[in-house]
């Protein structure tokens, strides 16, 4: 199970960003072996439906929109303080929390036409 977040940056100063999260994905779903049973058991002929099923969970992409009312979705974003950056990586404190964070650039794959 991957689940990965989108988000814009503003700059705030030399080590400090905010980031506006604007929607939130899960997807590469594995499937166990266990469930793979209950839905299209061995014993059994595997029925078309329970094979499109488990397809279907194989290729699941869920998305949400991450827009809601507040500094957040005016732009203002959650801070966070940069201890690391490079091309692929934001490695940062939050503001106020102090929780520590890893971010990881994911290349987004152009939609097939």
């Amino acid at each position: 199970l991957t689940f990965r977040v989108g988000a814009k940056y503003t700059i705030r100063g030399p080590r400090t960003i905010a980031l506006s999260f604007l929607e939130a994905g899960v997807e590469d779903l594995r499937i166990s072996d266990f469930v793979e049973q209950l839905l299209a058991p061995a014993i059994l002929p595997r029925q078309f439906v329970s094979m499109q099923i488990l397809q279907r969970l194989r290729e699941l992409e869920l998305r949400v929109p991450l827009r809601g009312q507040g500094p957040m979705a005016e732009g203002g974003g959650a801070c966070y303080q940069l201890t690391y950056l490079d091309q692929t990586m934001l490695v940062g404190r939050a503001s106020g929390s102090g929780g520590s964070f890893i971010f990881e650039r994911a290349v987004q794959e152009p939609l097939p036409e």
